[in-house]
């Protein structure tokens, strides 16, 4: 998290959102200070800050959740740096990583076992919807309901987009 008090903002860093270009870039272009930690959430935010930067305008991004969904899957598919075939550990708060190594495990395994291709994979975990947004803010997730039908012809187009 970096916050600026001349302009009065706080950047929240999202995993996986290319905040930590923008992060260092903001550091060293404009001043702007780290703040709590990378990933500190708007909530750590609130619990740490003054009554004035309480009022600060809060800045974040958020990925394509299919872009995202189609990088995972190359993740999982090349493991270039043995992440989920060795187990090894991941950063960050117990539950989260527990969880997250037990999505990681499963998914790999399926995609190793199967040899799935990228529908397969989409298919499998993705099955009966689609989330399309999420806020790190509001922490809502809008989800939108796709049939298995509309759900294939996505897969085949994320497919075609990720082979270009």
């Amino acid at each position: 998290m970096v916050i600026d008090h001349r302009y009065k903002f706080i950047f929240v860093e999202l995993p996986l959102t290319a905040t930590s270009a923008i992060s260092k870039e903001i550091r060293e272009q404009y001043g702007c200070e780290p703040f709590l930690n990378k990933h500190a959430t708007y909530d750590d935010f609130l619990r740490k800050a003054s009554p004035a930067e309480k009022k600060y305008q809060a800045i974040g991004s958020v990925r394509n959740p299919l872009d995202q969904t189609v990088s995972m899957y190359f993740k999982y598919k090349n493991d270039l740096d043995q992440r989920f075939s060795s187990g090894r550990k991941r950063p960050g708060k117990w539950l989260r990583k527990s969880l997250a190594k037990n999505r990681d495990a499963v998914r790999y395994q399926f995609i190793i076992q199967n040899n799935a291709d990228f529908e397969t994979y989409f298919l499998k975990f993705l099955s009966g919807h689609i989330v399309i947004g999420v806020s790190s803010i509001t922490k809502k997730w809008p989800i939108l309901y796709a049939s298995n039908i509309l759900l294939k012809i996505i897969a085949k187009y994320l497919q075609q987009l990720a082979f270009l």
